[in-house]
């Protein structure tokens, strides 16, 4: 069995930026336990599997896997999969997924491409407080540590506390959701108004190079606290992105960067 296979760096700033995805294409979904085992074989953060041909209401189905186990959802590899079909073999500059969070959308835009994504909030954790602050390795104060439907999220005072943290993977893993999120408010004066790092070391993933799914936790937050419905985020990690996140109120977040093809081939099995 043979189906084509595409590497797309998503978020990107230039090669060898942003965080790349595996995309495979298929023209019927695959058992669980083979896209799994792709997905450990590939070894990057995500493999994205969508179907080529769209349902009767235009919908394609995708689902994405990282090394170790599926996720509820993903960003980053929505976005190469939109790149890759859209741009890469032109199936057209606006497609839909059907997803385990529902209808997704992605669309081209000037700026690269535009995810349509469900919108999380972000509640206080006084249970992970303490959890939280064997991650970070330091006190942290009450209004610092969050929880959203996937993520805890600890928000620093400065973007050099999130540049320069040293994960403590053990203390991370322990954290009862998907993984942390680091985040802090741009320099004075920055092009970047939110800084942020994402950590999920029970997914295979240490550091995650750049983590859409996160930024639907962090766009309710910020856009309040910065009080603009429009930000630019950095993930600095070390590959580093970009994403121009909209947020005005409501259920749908939408994160919009940019993508390039690495890789194009054909796996076989």
């Amino acid at each position: 069995m043979t189906h084509e296979l595409f590497v797309a760096n998503a978020f990107t700033q230039g090669p060898f930026s942003g965080n790349p995805a595996a995309v495979v294409v298929l023209d019927q979904e695959l058992d669980a336990r083979l896209m799994q085992s792709i997905a450990e074989q590939n070894n990057l953060s995500e493999t994205a599997f969508v179907v080529d041909r769209p349902t009767a209401d235009g919908a394609r189905g995708l689902r994405w896997f990282t090394p170790a186990r599926e996720v509820r959802l993903c960003g980053h590899a929505t976005l190469a999969a939109g790149f890759v079909l859209g741009e890469v073999l032109g199936f057209g500059e606006s497609l839909a997924f059907d997803t385990l969070s529902g209808r997704l959308e992605c669309r081209r835009s000037a700026d690269g491409w535009t995810l349509d994504l469900p919108a999380d909030g972000a509640f206080a954790a006084p249970d992970v407080h303490g959890i939280a602050e064997a991650a970070v390795g330091y006190d942290l104060r009450e209004n610092q540590v969050f929880v959203g439907t996937d993520d805890a999220m600890v928000v620093l005072d400065s973007a050099a506390e999130v540049r320069d943290y040293m994960p403590l993977d053990a203390a991370i893993a322990r954290i009862p959701k998907r993984g942390l999120i680091l985040t802090a408010a741009g320099d004075p004066g920055d092009e970047f108004d939110v800084v942020s790092r994402c950590f999920y070391p029970e997914f295979g993933i240490l550091e995650d190079p750049v983590t859409g799914s996160a930024h639907t936790l962090l766009a309710p937050y910020w856009t309040r606290v910065l009080g603009k419905a429009r930000i630019r985020c950095q993930q600095a990690s070390r590959r580093g992105g970009v994403l121009d996140v909209h947020y005005a109120g409501g259920s749908r977040v939408a994160l919009t960067g940019r993508a390039d093809l690495y890789l194009r081939g054909e796996i076989s099995f």
